[in-house]
């Protein structure tokens, strides 16, 4: 997928598009000449990565009262450092301190993010879906 077509991936469903940007944010550096696209999509992926951030964040808060997951540890604290992980991707994709130098950053967060997939996609999966039927009960 090129990079071009992140503003096309932002559109789409949260859950179908989040692991996605961090693929292309993770082929950034393999990318050059592309800092002045890449600063244009930033803003649109900030907004992604923020909901994806408030969801786990909220979703943590429900299973924590609910208990649901109060046996898996683990995946908390996985989910726990992938919120941090989210926060510090925000904090660099902000316009307004978006710079060449600064998308190593974005790509080495973006790559941490990417190593908690295999655990944290079924689990995302499932908050979005739950999100997406909640939604449609409103």
């Amino acid at each position: 997928m090129a990079h071009d077509n992140i503003k096309e991936l932002v559109l789409g469903k949260p859950h179908s598009i989040f692991w996605e940007i961090i693929s292309e944010l993770v082929a950034l550096d393999k990318e050059t000449g592309r800092f002045m696209q890449f600063k244009s999509t930033a803003p649109l992926i900030k907004v992604e990565v923020e909901k994806v951030s408030s969801l786990l964040s909220y979703m943590i808060a429900l299973t924590l009262e609910a208990s649901k997951f109060k046996n898996d540890e683990e995946l908390l604290h996985e989910a726990n450092i992938m919120i941090d992980e989210l926060n510090q991707l925000s904090y660099a994709l902000d316009i307004r301190i978006l710079c060449e130098e600064n998308t190593q950053m974005v790509v080495k967060i973006s790559e941490g993010l990417q190593s908690r997939r295999p655990k944290m996609e079924p689990f995302l999966d499932h908050l979005f879906m739950q999100m997406h039927q909640e939604s449609m009960l409103n």
